[in-house]
């Protein structure tokens, strides 16, 4: 595998909902991880370009591994299989990882999910005016997946700017809430609280917690230990030395908590999808209630959900503890879209039927408009199938 990565910093969206900092005018930003290949890529072939978007108590590293397993896969292709991977992004929420960190003192009590897929928008318009590598057109295409929360983020990324990614990728994506749900969480979240621990007396003691006795003690070896080596941190606290994670308890308890802000909105949107969805679970997986499953599958528009899939024995941090199915699915995923969007270009891209004469353009498709034929006219996505 042949890539670079560094760390960089975007300004995360603003204006944010109240309480989601402490003043008003507070700015925040999201820290995270870019990956590039270094490997040739024709000019005329069509690229991916990835975002990952991480669950709740977890950081952008808990991606590395899928992430170097996919380039590893790509740059291995070959025939009819080959699809190029060209750029990625793992960012830590605006609470979490490094970007709590750069956010210390600004971040609120309130988070709003619905803000971490703006956050994700932010983030790919920042990309996009310094450095044009997460373009969505006729070369380049931009999938975002996240687990959970980060899965929450992807679907409202989606919903709202389809123009600026080709598809999105829910993994245990927590998309549904009912009555009886919302009990259940109010008392599993009065039991996390207890649960949770942010500062150790020893670098022995916050390796012991993480490894045996944290939701996380079932990752791949090697996705905790990225994750673990991204989130412990050593300070200093009345003159003893602590180590911690990034990421606070109050922080994580506030993300579990406001979901109940975030998810009956989202539900109402899910019909209102306009770019093709992969929904992924593990069958095993409990954190959703069993009848999430069904209710997503239905509410997307079936034009748009463009596969699922069922991890069998995964339960819901499948993605870290399943890489290997979950890189599976990804590059098949991603092998579908390549073939998918070659059959779509026709009705998306006026260009690349009709070449990029401006004026050619403009008078075939207000030809069609004029007279009618909205299910000619390109941008229209087959709402239309009779002339008026």
């Amino acid at each position: 595998m042949s890539f670079t990565v560094e760390t960089k910093s975007s300004p995360a969206y603003f204006p944010r909902h109240v309480g989601s900092t402490v003043l008003a005018d507070d700015r925040l930003t999201l820290v995270y991880h870019k990956y590039k290949t270094t490997e040739i890529i024709p000019k005329d072939a069509v690229k991916f370009n990835l975002i990952f978007a991480h669950g709740t108590g977890m950081n952008k590293s808990v991606w590395t591994f899928i992430i170097k397993n996919l380039y590893q896969l790509s740059q291995a292709s070959t025939g009819k299989n080959k699809w190029y991977l060209d750029s990625c992004i793992s960012f830590d929420n605006v609470s979490h990882g490094d970007s709590a960190l750069a956010n210390k003192g600004k971040l609120g009590w309130v988070y709003r999910w619905d803000e971490g897929g703006k956050d994700l928008l932010r983030l790919l318009n920042y990309e996009n005016d310094t450095t044009d590598d997460f373009k969505n057109n006729l070369t380049s295409r931009n999938i975002a997946i996240g687990h959970s929360l980060g899965g929450h983020f992807v679907v409202l990324a989606g919903f709202y700017d389809p123009n600026i990614l080709d598809s999105v990728v829910p993994i245990e994506a927590v998309l549904y809430s009912d009555e009886n749900s919302t009990k259940r969480f109010r008392k599993l979240f009065a039991k996390i609280a207890s649960l949770l621990i942010d500062t150790f007396d020893s670098k022995e003691d916050i390796v012991e917690y993480f490894t045996k006795f944290s939701f996380y003690k079932k990752m791949h070896p090697e996705a905790l230990k990225d994750f673990m080596e991204d989130e412990i941190i050593t300070v200093i606290e009345d003159g003893e030395i602590k180590y911690k994670t990034k990421a606070s308890k109050e922080a994580q308890m506030s993300s579990y908590i406001c979901s109940a802000l975030s998810v009956p909105q989202q539900m109402k949107l899910l019909p209102l999808m306009r770019l093709p969805v992969c929904h992924v679970i593990g069958s095993n997986g409990n954190w959703n209630p069993p009848q999430s499953i069904p209710f997503v599958r239905e509410a997307i528009p079936k034009r748009y959900l463009s596969a699922t899939y069922d991890i069998p024995k995964g339960e819901h941090l499948v993605h870290a503890e399943q890489p290997e199915d979950t890189i599976k699915i990804l590059q098949e995923f991603i092998l579908k879209r390549q073939a998918d969007f070659e059959n779509e270009k026709p009705d998306e891209y006026a260009e690349f039927k009709y070449g990029k004469d401006r004026n050619k353009i403009l008078g075939i498709e207000y030809g069609h408009m004029l007279a009618g034929e909205l299910s000619e006219v390109t941008g229209f996505k087959g709402s239309f199938d009779t002339k008026l």
